[in-house]
């Protein structure tokens, strides 16, 4: 598979260390080609994660990866998103603060961090790997595969806008912000409410809206910020605490 990893940075940061992050040297051993853009210097980070949608749709790569410069994968587990087939799979992060920040109620946390999706459903095995459907995700580490961002585009036609980092070429607000009564997102909310959607779940937002099944890589390892974690461990441990997901569904 062909891999684009694009990565909307602040700091900035080179390609050889955007490679490092996914582990680039193990996924070239497996027989996999992984490109990188980095995107630095533009204020607006959901614009600068749609050019970079842009230089992913331009280039010839089958799927992109969706990579925060402070984010980290280990081999193994970048290869089996790749393995499961799925056509958006992300692997969760730990997270600094409350679940409150990142609109989840009741999350799975690890020595009071917590993580960047709720999974719903039971886990199911795909091609080996352990997943689970989730209704949104942070986009610290997200694959993406082609046909995925081309059905987004299709569904969302009038959200384009003129390029403002490759000539010529229309750009998709894919991730910019948005509101969403909440009582769409939780069961009981004021119907005269709305939920502010940052970039990733406005993100998740529009994956849902096309119909877009967001899986979740049970068993991915990810270092954020040093917050070095796994998921599916957490979960597991948690497990016979009796904590639940959205609609009840145990974690």
């Amino acid at each position: 598979m062909k891999l684009f990893v694009a990565v909307a940075s602040y700091k900035g940061i080179s390609d050889e260390e955007a490679k490092a992050n996914v582990a680039a040297d193990e996924l070239a051993a497996a027989g996999h080609e992984v490109s990188v853009g980095v995107l630095k210097g533009l204020a607006l980070l959901d614009m600068a994660r749609a050019e970079l949608g842009t230089a992913f749709r331009m280039s010839g790569a089958d799927a992109t990866v969706l990579q925060d410069d402070d984010v980290k994968i280990t081999g193994p587990s970048m290869l089996d998103m790749i393995k499961c087939g799925k056509d958006v799979v992300t692997a969760p992060c730990l997270m600094r603060g409350d679940a409150g920040d990142y609109g989840v109620a009741e999350p799975v946390r690890a020595d009071r961090h917590v993580y960047n999706v709720v999974p719903y459903t039971d886990p199911i095995r795909v091609n080996g790997v352990r997943l689970a459907e989730t209704l949104s995700t942070g986009l610290g580490c997200v694959l993406v595969r082609r046909a995925a961002f081309d059905t987004l585009c299709k569904t969302y036609p009038d959200d384009h806008f003129r390029s403002q980092v490759i000539p010529g070429q229309r750009s998709y607000a894919l991730f910019n912000s948005i509101l969403m009564p909440a009582n769409a997102l939780e069961e009981g909310a004021p119907e005269d409410e709305n939920e502010f959607l940052g970039d990733d779940r406005a993100f998740s937002a529009r994956l849902r809206g096309a119909k877009i099944t967001i899986w979740v890589s049970l068993d991915a390892r990810t270092n954020h910020r040093g917050l070095e974690g796994c998921f599916g461990e957490e979960m597991t441990r948690v497990r016979g605490a009796g904590l639940v997901g959205p609609g009840g569904k145990p974690l």
